[in-house]
């Protein structure tokens, strides 16, 4: 809720006295409707606590961080589907459909002893490098 980021940021810069921003919590604590930043805003700006250009200001400040906020969001949102699509992962959209990939599809499959196709060299038995080990 914006109203609370507002309320924050004024607390945050010491803009108002405890004992306002105790009673401004408390209203929108209370209030049975969304209260936005800019009700707020304008309510502070009604009672005299704040002037039109630091409301303006403030609520610029809070609306900024929220599209900030989203921003990041998304990007990251577009970056772990990329990293998907890159790994191969297969969408939730495809996983209902006819493109997802068939999981008995045996062609793909290739067997540990016959990838190597000979004997397996560079390897040291584990019971041979048992003197190069150190037990954790």
């Amino acid at each position: 809720m914006s109203a609370k980021k507002l309320i924050e940021l004024l607390e945050r810069n010491a803009m108002l006295e405890d004992s306002v921003i105790k009673e401004v919590r408390k209203l929108v604590a209370d209030s049975k409707s969304k209260v936005t930043a800019e009700s707020v805003a304008k309510a502070l700006v009604d009672k005299g606590h704040l002037t039109k250009f630091q409301a303006t200001k403030l609520v610029n400040e809070v609306t900024a961080q929220k599209e900030a906020t989203k921003e990041a969001r998304a990007k990251a949102k577009g970056k772990k589907e990329d990293e998907e699509e890159e790994l191969g992962f297969v969408s939730d959209e495809e996983l209902d459909g006819t493109d997802a990939p068939a999981a008995d599809d045996a062609d793909d499959v290739v067997m540990l002893e016959d990838a190597g196709g000979g004997e397996v060299t560079g390897l040291t038995p584990v019971e041979d490098a048992a003197g190069g080990l150190t037990p954790v």
